[in-house]
């Protein structure tokens, strides 16, 4: 009686995970029928059963029969390849493939461990890898309008143009020109790997942006994830290219040199205005009348909109001012080509009106190559001949223009406004002031130490009036330079 109940005992400890298999008669697999070479994290189950097709929910371990290249692990059972993966009832695994998965069918089989004619399988096709996307518009060739949405097929395409109906992937679409997405603003549009049904995803998708001249545009798709032997992810572009005509006008858009248009994007415009020289004339600037996505409009297309009024605002107050163009029509074109004349030196803000719609630029602004000193009482007092006085010497350019990086050394000299020069009361200083003793009534000139008197116009004052001042109470007239 003790050594029968010694077999007992032996017996259940023996079967915990390996005795079970005993009542299991095949399994079922159940996996998708055909993956794709290199890709990764499929999904299958095994499910086994007792010889009246009932579920058995025992643990006990199995192994996995499969070709080289192809590899299972466990999501719901536990285990290694070696050892064995443990089951008890309907278990998750996922299988991979590599660069050396054999193209074509394959029995992915798996058995009892302990017993290798306890078995099932189910029969499953390696495809190519993805090596292009195919993408299709309603129709070929195809016309649409910025901001309107419209179909689009993605095909996965294999080698030789087979559909490869197991990819499951995302997609990332972008335009060539401009934004493509559900919402303007967006980068591009991703498209779910959950939408390919049979290798093929039917989406809508809104192009934004077109060429200013061709009036075309074309949809790139760029795969996300990069396979196992796959040297570069696939991608695809429309061919034919899309016609995208531009919207009904909306606003005006204005451009400097440095700024180029960007048809589809959320600004219309990208860079900065290049810098400009005071006095020089800036050509051209451009004006395009353009629709809510910032696309040059077709004139043929919008002709009962014309004409259109544009005016132009420098908010730079500068003596003389800045020249900016005049109010200008537009008639049967959807762009005009100005010039304009800066003179003050820092950022100018300019501004091209058409109604309610503004558009604008900073345009920065530098000195002119040409230099001169400035001389101005500060203020002019009533003196005698030996009390100094204050003269403010300053470098500037022909539009009176701080040159603020000079940094040379001027001569101040002095006249009796006959041209007669006074003695030793002229000093030597850097700019910007200086002290002066008057002994006579004075005419002052500025110029660079090292340039020689009579040596042109560059670095010399203007003559300017004569000035009034004083001495032992009598009104005299005397020049400063």
């Amino acid at each position: 009686m003790r050594t029968l109940r010694r077999f007992v005992l032996g017996l259940l400890f023996t079967t915990g995970a390996g005795a079970a298999h005993a009542v299991v008669d095949h399994y079922i697999v159940t996996a998708p029928l055909a993956i794709m070479k290199g890709d990764s994290g499929i999904n299958f189950t095994v499910d086994p059963r007792d010889a009246a097709n009932l579920p058995d929910l025992s643990s006990h371990r199995v192994l996995f029969v499969v070709p080289p290249g192809v590899t299972v692990e466990g999501a719901g059972g536990t285990g290694d390849p070696v050892n064995g993966w443990i089951v008890a009832g309907l278990t998750n695994f996922t299988v991979r493939t590599n660069a050396v998965a054999p193209v074509g069918f394959f029995d992915l089989r798996v058995r009892d461990k302990n017993d290798a004619n306890v078995f099932g399988f189910q029969s499953v096709q390696i495809e190519p890898t993805v090596v292009s996307f195919e993408l299709v518009p309603p129709l070929v060739p195809f016309t649409g309008m910025a901001g309107v949405g419209f179909n689009l097929q993605v095909r996965a395409v294999g080698p030789g143009g087979v559909t490869i109906t197991s990819f499951r992937d995302d997609v990332l679409l972008s335009a060539q020109i401009g934004d493509l997405s559900i919402t303007v603003g967006g980068a591009g549009q991703l498209v779910s790997g959950a939408t390919f049904i049979n290798g093929v995803a039917s989406i809508v998708v809104t192009l934004f942006g077109t060429n200013p001249v061709t009036r075309q545009n074309n949809i790139l798709a760029n795969q996300v994830e990069t396979y196992a032997g796959q040297a570069v992810p696939a991608t695809g572009i429309t061919s034919p290219p899309l016609t995208i005509d531009p919207n009904v006008y909306d606003h005006i858009l204005l451009r400097f040199p440095g700024e180029t248009l960007t048809p589809g994007t959320g600004a219309g415009k990208t860079g900065a205005a290049a810098t400009q020289v005071a006095g020089a004339g800036i050509n051209p600037v451009f004006v395009d009348l353009v629709d809510q996505w910032h696309n040059p409009i077709n004139p043929a297309a919008n002709a009962g909109i014309y004409p259109f009024n544009i005016n132009y605002v420098s908010f730079f107050a500068g003596v003389p001012p800045d020249t900016v163009p005049l109010p200008s029509v537009l008639v049967n074109t959807n762009q005009a080509n100005v010039s304009f004349v800066m003179r003050v030196a820092g950022n100018h803000l300019i501004q091209a009106t058409a109604g309610v719609e503004v558009s604008q630029s900073i345009v920065p602004v530098v000195n002119s190559a040409g230099f001169r000193f400035k001389v101005t009482p500060d203020p002019m007092p009533n003196s005698d001949a030996v009390t100094p006085f204050i003269i403010t010497v300053e470098a500037v350019d022909i539009f009176d223009n701080p040159l603020v990086a000079y940094n040379g050394t001027a001569l101040v000299t002095a006249d009796n406004c006959a041209g007669a020069p006074f003695g030793n009361n002229t000093p030597r200083h850097r700019p910007r002031r200086a002290h002066a003793r008057r002994s006579k009534h004075h005419h002052f000139r500025g110029r660079p130490v090292d340039q020689p008197a009579g040596a042109g116009v560059q670095g010399v004052e203007p003559h300017p009036p004569c000035l009034c001042g004083r001495r032992g109470g009598l009104k005299r007239q005397f020049h400063l330079f």
